[in-house]
């Protein structure tokens, strides 16, 4: 099929929207970056990246963000599901505090056609909405670890995860990088001196 330029943008072309959800992919990837540096090989990193922003967000974020995923289908989302792939325990609670408090009218802005109650279980609406937003938060749970969990193994086997411990307490910048990215000097003003990478964990 050939794609025609004056058909963009479109619903199925919606390039900010693209944008959009690609920084949301950014940051869920970046989040951890402060976490495993220097502990980390940068292949491992690439390679995590790679998988978390082309495969793992992109079916959670489908699930969730888009009128035809399957749980934007069947029951009430809000904006919130992306702290979720974020920051996991206060996006889940930001669902869960949205499942208790969420108003029929704003609900019905969302899904017109919806029927039964589907708004927060204080506001009169039962727990029909807690309990699809606790199965979310369960299937979300489930998908990462089932998907990042073996790719963490595989890359720990292939001595890719973890540099050594030598090369973490002197730093990568020396062992990996061949320098400091600093000048540093010692008590007597003399410069560091690199330092030779350690064999992997």
């Amino acid at each position: 099929m050939m794609l025609i330029i004056s058909t963009i943008p479109s619903y199925v072309f919606d390039y900010s929207y693209f944008l959009y959800q690609w920084a949301f992919a950014i940051v869920a990837a970046g989040i951890t970056s402060g976490s495993i540096v220097e502990r980390t090989q940068f292949v491992a990193y690439l390679i995590y990246y790679a998988f978390l922003t082309g495969f793992v967000y992109p079916v959670v974020s489908h699930w969730f963000w888009f009128v035809d995923g399957w749980a934007g289908a069947v029951m009430w989302i809000s904006a919130i599901t992306a702290g979720c792939s974020l920051h996991g325990g206060c996006g889940a609670w930001g669902i869960i505090f949205t499942t208790l408090f969420a108003k029929e009218k704003y609900v019905n802005e969302v899904y017109p056609r919806k029927p039964g109650p589907t708004y927060g279980l204080f506001m009169g609406g039962g727990g029909k909405l807690s309990g699809a937003h606790v199965v979310q938060i369960l299937v979300i749970f489930g998908f990462v670890s089932a998907t990042m969990g073996p790719l963490f193994f595989i890359l720990h086997k292939l001595k890719l995860l973890w540099i050594s411990p030598e090369d973490e307490t002197a730093g990568m910048d020396m062992t990996r990088h061949g320098g400091f990215a600093y000048v540093y000097h010692d008590e007597d003003g003399i410069p560091m001196k690199k330092i030779e990478p350690a064999s992997s964990r």
